[in-house]
């Protein structure tokens, strides 16, 4: 019999990791939802951003939530490079190209860090990171709850911006209807650069605040990847708010999961209720109906 402490501590625990995970899928669901592209780099991206963290650490101590502030810039910056050199000139050609520049560039990022970083794991280590804050609904890292309370932050600041600046209906009008967008004088390519560059900031923070409270090492970026697109298809592929809700439900069944469920099986819930929703629901549980 699992006791009510235990499994409110889990709870919690889920919906921390939940806002995380949230934070990566929003990135790979704002591509898609406005360039029907399935970004297969973008976990690479993720796992970038911890070692950009974990390199300000230790070239001047700078603790990785700092670092995510730092290298939204950079990401910004990097997103808009990458689009301009390797997607915009094959954005005519049929969608598998498109799928295979980004599992190519996945490969590339993949070895980059492996080269320059090799395949040991190196930690952050900061005493305040590493302290347990006790609450009603159990004990938990403050890493982990900072890691939490940034990606909410940035979930915020993004929403704000897709809902209430013309950058954000110039994005969801392109969303909805190409065409519309380019009759009424929209610069898609400009919304595209812009949608591209948040996407690759997105994960750039996330990847920041990760490095908060789990190792960085090689080989992440599959297994980020991977929950980003169990998240967005339980959401809805190219939804915000499905996003949101998946990134939830993803961390609460790894967490709660590892109660009732041996081994490695927890992560295997995720999946399962992947199969589940596909079933009942193919578009997930925001998507637009076909």
């Amino acid at each position: 019999m699992v006791q009510t402490s235990v499994l409110l501590q889990a709870i919690t625990q889920g919906i921390f990791l939940g806002g995380v995970f949230s934070l990566i899928a929003v990135g790979l669901t704002l591509v898609f939802g406005v360039m029907r592209i399935l970004n297969f780099a973008h976990g690479e991206l993720v796992s970038l951003g911890m070692y950009g963290a974990y390199l300000l650490f230790v070239a001047v101590g700078v603790d990785p939530y700092l670092g995510a502030l730092v290298s939204i810039p950079v990401f910004l910056l990097a997103g808009a490079v990458i689009y301009r050199t390797l997607l915009q000139p094959i954005l005519s050609a049929p969608e598998d190209m498109q799928l295979v520049m980004t599992f190519g560039l996945m490969i590339v990022l993949s070895n980059l860090t492996l080269l320059l970083f090799g395949a040991d794991l190196h930690n952050i280590r900061i005493a305040f990171l590493d302290r347990i804050w006790a609450t009603p609904f159990g004990s938990f890292r403050v890493g982990l709850l900072l890691a939490f309370v940034t990606s909410v932050t940035v979930l915020g600041a993004l929403l704000w911006l897709i809902r209430y600046t013309d950058t954000g209906k110039a994005i969801r009008a392109t969303a909805d209807d190409r065409r519309g967008a380019l009759v009424v004088g929209l610069n898609v390519q400009r919304v595209y650069l812009t949608a591209f560059a948040l996407s690759v900031a997105c994960a750039g923070i996330a990847g920041a605040t990760l490095a908060g409270f789990l190792p960085v090492t090689p080989g992440r970026g599959v297994q980020f990847v991977l929950v980003a697109i169990v998240v967005v298809v339980l959401g809805g592929m190219g939804s915000f708010l499905g996003s949101l809700v998946g990134g939830l439900v993803v961390g609460l069944s790894q967490s709660v999961g590892e109660i009732f469920l041996p081994g490695t099986l927890s992560a295997a819930l995720s999946l399962g209720l992947v199969i589940v929703i596909l079933l009942v629901r193919p578009s997930g549980f925001f998507g637009a109906r076909a």
